[in-house]
């Protein structure tokens, strides 16, 4: 996409606000924009029109005369006729038509977008001089819609933003908070509980749906946000899914009683009484705008850290990864298949990067791309890939018979080096994976599904083996995981140690298809809560004392009454006796989340492990489980 925008001195020659919108747009631009011109002279102009294509966009100022130069006219001219994108700006609402040759074309109003801000006559603030900070957040807005345009996968010019409050004291600051974002922003893509569930809904489940495909999530933190578990449930949920966070602290509200922190400080802090003050509200709106633009701009350019990443390993395996599509970041993806001894056509696929979240108009638009990859009805392709940094995998259905997928870049990237390169793998090195889920801490059992995903995904993806002790739901994501990911040696990448205490419990026949799996006997000869507790322990001990344990990795984990009892403590008194180094993953709740506040408050982590403190409170504290993961095995690699 060519960019050209007209100084302001070209047609509204000695206009301030022009002057200052201009400097504005051009500034938020320099930092999002790679290419664009700037027309200061009519001399530039001839270039101009030697370049003007459809895949261009020309902005440019209206004035009141609707009179302009001649050469500038041609400009407009041979846009129009070459189907160029042309955006005017109306600084004032005597200018609000452009030039005749574009009269249809609907102008950005300034004056209208501070008319709706409940400035109450704009020639008043010319006059006083008041307008230029309302000016600027108007531009802000109109760089935005420039930037949303020519990165359509990376930004969204409409944030979908989920307002998390506590009823009790937060539900009518967020109905002012909402209702002056859809006059001052234009923007109706708020959800809010009260208003946007509808009656008979399952509403945590519409509320959960909702946190998925937002874009931001707005943090009302009131004096009685701390008491509510479904605040903290929301806060988890875009910590672990990458939602970005805007933290608004409320009449001082308590930051140490928040049981998950969105940040090292909040974003905005302010009073309650500010919600009622039309000049702070807006103040407040212009700042949410501002900070949730650039989180998601911040986000989303972590994308070209996945692409360059890819394109590098694609060079090294001569592999054809070329770019179809620019502005929507689309590539075409040639392989020569392996494995056959006769030839066969290459694999062809192609792949789309998103930074935002993706949404169904996208799938439109790639599906529309697709359909010029046919032939009649026959795909010219494997698959389409639409490749995003969320952590969750799923296949979309398909539209048109597509095959469209969407996959975690890592995995994407995982996948083809697995292909291309088989990972070595060391059936003598393993490591443990120890845990449960809390009955007291429902809360907690997302952040918990999602650690055991990634600790497994990551663990069998470095070609090390998977160990743990049976466990019925931790079972079956685990034996999800090794069949995607280790589909030919899953059997044997996976360890599940299980006390014949539990026979009647379990199908070994089918456990075993899974995994292989190592009985421990029965201690004692009846069912006694002391034969149990005696069985487990000597299954630990099977499972973690031997030679090719390289680490034991504890998350969740039930909280008992008796320290006796408590399994977690157990198997880290077993790991620390061999000297295996034990890492605990502290914000998935539970007893790991326990023991790991007591280690960093008693500054022992070398009790545990070698590992740079660091990394310790990573796992204390952090969503990025993948990462950390990854941080863990690298550590042992290179112990």
């Amino acid at each position: 996409m060519n960019i050209c925008f007209i100084s302001p001195e070209l047609t509204v020659y000695n206009c301030e606000h022009a002057k200052i919108f201009f400097e504005t747009c051009k500034s938020e631009m320099d930092n999002y924009v790679v290419d664009y011109v700037v027309i200061k002279n009519i001399r530039q102009i001839p270039v101009a029109i030697n370049k003007v294509s459809n895949n261009t966009l020309i902005i440019m100022f209206n004035n009141k005369e609707n009179s302009y130069d001649a050469q500038l006219t041609e400009l407009i001219a041979k846009a129009n006729a070459n189907n160029a994108k042309i955006w005017t700006i109306a600084i004032d609402k005597d200018c609000r038509e452009p030039l005749d040759l574009i009269k249809n074309k609907q102008s950005f109003e300034v004056w209208d977008k501070l008319r709706v801000r409940n400035f109450k006559v704009y020639n008043e603030l010319k006059a006083r001089n008041l307008g230029n900070d309302n000016i600027k957040s108007i531009a802000l807005l109109f760089s935005r819609k420039i930037i949303s345009y020519i990165s359509p996968t990376l930004c969204n010019e409409d944030f979908l933003l989920f307002v998390s409050h506590r009823r009790l004291d937060g539900e009518d600051l967020t109905a002012r908070l909402c209702d002056k974002l859809k006059i001052q922003a234009k923007n109706d893509k708020t959800f809010r509980d009260v208003t946007d569930v509808e009656v008979g809904e399952e509403t945590q489940e519409v509320i959960k749906s909702a946190l998925g495909r937002s874009d931001v999530l707005i943090f009302l933190h009131t004096p009685q946000s701390a008491k509510s578990e479904w605040i903290e449930k929301e806060l988890r949920f875009a910590l672990l899914n990458n939602i970005p966070i805007i933290w608004i602290q409320i009449d001082d509200a308590n930051i140490d009683t928040l049981p998950v922190k969105p940040g090292d400080k909040p974003n905005i802090s302010c009073n309650s009484e500010d919600f009622n003050k039309e000049d702070k509200l807006t103040k407040i709106i212009d700042d949410i705008l501002s900070q949730s633009f650039h989180l998601v701009m911040e986000y989303s350019y972590n994308i070209y850290d996945q692409i360059n990443t890819f394109k590098d390993f694609c060079q090294n395996q001569h592999i054809k990864f070329t770019e179809e599509s620019f502005d929507r970041m689309i590539y075409c993806l040639s392989a020569s298949r392996k494995g056959y001894f006769y030839p066969q056509r290459e694999i062809k696929q192609y792949v789309q990067y998103f930074g935002k979240r993706y949404s169904s108009n996208d799938i439109i638009k790639l599906n529309n791309f697709l359909d010029n990859k046919k032939y009649k009805n026959y795909n010219l392709y494997d698959s389409a890939i639409i490749l995003s940094n969320n952590i969750n995998y799923k296949r979309l259905q398909d539209q048109n018979n597509n095959k469209i997928i969407e996959e975690n870049c890592e995995d994407f990237y995982y996948r083809w080096r697995e292909y291309m390169n088989k990972v070595k793998v060391k059936y003598d090195e393993e490591i443990v994976i120890s845990g449960d889920f809390s009955e007291c801490e429902e809360i907690y059992k997302q952040s918990l599904t999602d650690a055991v995903n990634l600790f497994s995904k990551e663990i069998l993806k470095s070609g090390l083996t998977l160990v743990f002790g049976s466990h019925p739901t931790f079972q079956n994501i685990i034996f999800e995981i090794g069949q995607k990911v280790r589909p030919e040696d899953y059997k044997k990448a996976i360890k599940m140690y299980i006390s014949k205490f539990f026979k009647e419990r379990y199908n070994l026949f089918e456990i075993m298809r899974n995994a292989t799996v190592y009985e421990t006997e029965k201690v004692g000869t009846g069912n006694s809560k002391e034969d149990r507790e005696e069985s487990l322990a000597l299954m630990r001990n099977k499972m973690i004392n031997r030679e090719n344990v390289k680490a034991l990795i504890c998350m969740g984990g039930k909280i008992k009454k008796d320290a006796n009892l408590q399994g977690i403590d157990s198997e880290i008194k077993i790991a620390r006796a061999s000297d295996i180094p034990v890492f605990l993953v502290g914000s998935v709740g539970g007893r790991s989340s326990q023991l790991a506040t007591e280690y960093k408050k008693c500054g022992k982590w070398n009790e545990l492990n070698g590992a740079p403190n660091e990394l310790n409170e990573q796992l204390l504290y952090g969503f990025d489980y993948r990462k950390l993961a990854n941080e863990v095995i690298n550590f042992l690699k290179n112990d």
